[in-house]
């Protein structure tokens, strides 16, 4: 059993990817730890200063930081680095409206489409059912994102036929399926998740931290 090292009414810092705030810890429990119920971990319920109740949220005590000034500095220099890349990103948006009407005459035989299986599909709502009900996924997931990607793209590396028909779309493919697993490994604890996965998400990097995401969900 793991001692609280934080108390209700303390002021801290919480990590809430990719910034660091500002937070007061309105409670504290412990609970069984997801995939070990007979340890139990500390919880802490925490409200970020300046923001509504409704971001108040359960975290785990690895992304809790005691209000230093030394941790004060670090969550000011990531808020100044976020502001400088969004004008950064602002530039580029910029940038890329004057392409925008090179890029509206490509042809449609070499714009991608998806055709969903009727079996995916009903695999699809049986896990919208599950997350409305809030039941967690088992992790590590088999198979997982990294397996189901790279399949994808030996499967179609072997294909003769794809390449004899597609050959402009597969100058371009390993780099496409690359970017899937960029973009999954960033945006999953941040865009993908809903609030009560997190914490097993945060759990998950704990235990596998010589892993990818994308090899574990």
């Amino acid at each position: 059993k793991k001692m609280s090292k934080y108390s209700v009414g303390e002021r801290v810092f919480a990590h809430h990817y990719p910034l660091i705030y500002e937070a007061k810890i309105l409670k504290t429990e412990m609970r069984p730890e997801h995939n070990n119920p007979s340890n139990k971990i500390p919880m802490y319920l925490v409200h970020y200063l300046g923001w509504k109740e409704t971001w108040d949220e359960w975290v785990l005590e690895e992304r809790l930081l005691k209000f230093t000034s030394e941790n004060q500095a670090m969550a000011q220099k990531l808020a100044d680095d976020s502001k400088k890349s969004s004008k950064k990103r602002k530039k580029d948006e910029a940038e890329s409206k004057g392409r925008k009407r090179k890029a509206s005459e490509v042809s449609s035989k070499d714009k991608w489409s998806i055709d969903i299986p009727m079996s995916l599909r009903k695999k699809l709502v049986k896990n919208r059912n599950k997350i409305a009900e809030k039941n967690l996924v088992v992790l590590p997931s088999t198979p997982s994102v990294f397996e189901i990607l790279n399949m994808y793209l030996k499967e179609n590396s072997d294909d003769s036929e794809t390449h004899t028909k597609s050959s402009s779309n597969l100058i371009y493919f390993d780099e496409v399926i690359e970017g899937l697993h960029q973009y999954f490994n960033k945006c999953l604890g941040t865009l993908l998740l809903y609030r009560f996965e997190r914490v097993q998400y945060a759990e998950q990097l704990q235990k596998n931290s010589n892993k990818q995401v994308s090899e574990l969900y």
